[in-house]
């Protein structure tokens, strides 16, 4: 029903293929789910059985293995969130007509839109080049134990299981960035409002303006709780799997003997990587200054003409109200924001630093 002007048309159009979307069907979703377990699963423990076999005599497939792993746990945790909180997804959809109305031109809509729209190319020439590599290279996309004679049956299982892990992890993180960008722009557009109301005229006209943006406030911040909910899992995923995953891709990307597609393969994982922590990272600290800055707009306004006491009380409510930070977080453990985003690249290449001083020994 969503017009294609729409940021999340194209998140909501890949939930649709996976089960997910809110008017999807529910049996198609738990299929989705157990299927798309399964065979991570079983990826999971080829790839387990490559470390207990290679951990003694080849650390560099070892760690291809331990990677294959990361990248297994990190699908499978987002498709149960996704699952687990599929009743917050379509309470973030439907909420979405409760926003003031905006022009769809606006310029922060025309760059999100941009923004969604290239990370899923993205995640398509990601998606092309993973199916395409057992053909290109003779490798599998993701390194793991195969036996004998079963490369051709591994190849193909890879072909479907590649599509399912990226419609998952980048429709994931571009639903995330496509509920933000709304919330960003209505912070914005209400922090305007307090700042141009015209405290001086009629009492009935300012209490009924003043109980208007009082409650889109309120609404703004119960949003942010269910973006929050919805997403609490992926963040504290995000910052336990990123740390490893970004870890062994410069590990690896740093071995000589390497060859060319492997080390674009490793560049197109980081990448997805630092793409990832940009989304979450920066939508999250421009949400946070937007509700912030509320106050400051209240503050700014001509408060000191209304000529009611209980009009300053109440601003002097949202003001309090408006210094609560708006955060993000993985279950209060993982706080999401430009520091942290920070923390883990240096905290990966700390680890990284370690494993090849292992390896020289």
């Amino acid at each position: 029903d969503l017009d294609k002007r729409d940021i999340c048309f194209y998140p909501l159009k890949l939930f649709w293929y996976i089960g997910y979307h809110p008017k999807g069907n529910y049996w198609f979703r738990r299929s989705c789910l157990c299927i798309g377990i399964f065979s991570f699963a079983f990826l999971f423990c080829m790839a387990i059985k490559g470390v207990l076999v290679s951990y003694t005599s080849d650390l560099f497939f070892m760690v291809e293995c331990l990677q294959s792993c990361i990248l297994c746990l990190h699908t499978v945790g987002k498709h149960v969130v996704l699952h687990t909180h599929g009743s917050t997804i379509t309470t973030l959809v439907e909420a979405r007509s409760k926003f003031w109305k905006i022009d769809h031109r606006e310029r922060v809509f025309e760059f999100g839109r941009r923004v969604v729209g290239n990370f899923l190319i993205f995640g398509v020439v990601v998606c092309v080049g993973f199916v395409l590599q057992p053909f290109t290279t003779g490798n599998l996309p993701t390194v793991s134990y195969v036996p004998e004679g079963y490369f051709a049956t591994f190849a193909f299982f890879y072909g479907w299981v590649i599509f399912f892990a990226c419609a998952i992890d980048f429709g994931a993180d571009a639903f995330f960035c496509s509920v933000c960008v709304p919330v960003l722009v209505q912070f914005k557009l209400l922090a305007d409002r307090f700042r141009s109301l015209e405290w001086s005229s009629g009492t009935r006209e300012v209490n009924k303006q003043m109980k208007k943006y009082i409650e889109h406030h309120d609404f703004l911040l119960k949003y942010c709780g269910e973006i929050n909910r919805l997403f609490s899992g992926m963040f504290l995923l995000y910052f336990v799997i990123s740390i490893a995953a970004a870890c062994m891709q410069i590990f690896i990307f740093m071995q000589d003997e390497i060859e060319v597609f492997n080390r674009i393969k490793c560049l197109m994982y980081f990448m997805a990587h630092v793409i990832q922590s940009v989304i979450y990272c920066t939508n999250a600290e421009l949400i946070s200054e937007a509700a912030s800055a509320v106050g400051d707009a209240i503050y700014d306004s001509k408060w000191y003409d209304a000529n009611m006491v209980h009009f300053r009380n109440s601003l002097a409510f949202i003001i309090a109200r408006a210094q609560r930070k708006v955060t993000f977080s993985g279950y209060g453990l993982v706080w999401i924001n430009l520091s942290t985003s920070v923390l883990i690249f240096k905290t990966a290449m700390s680890f990284c630093t370690y494993l090849q001083s292992i390896q020289e020994k």
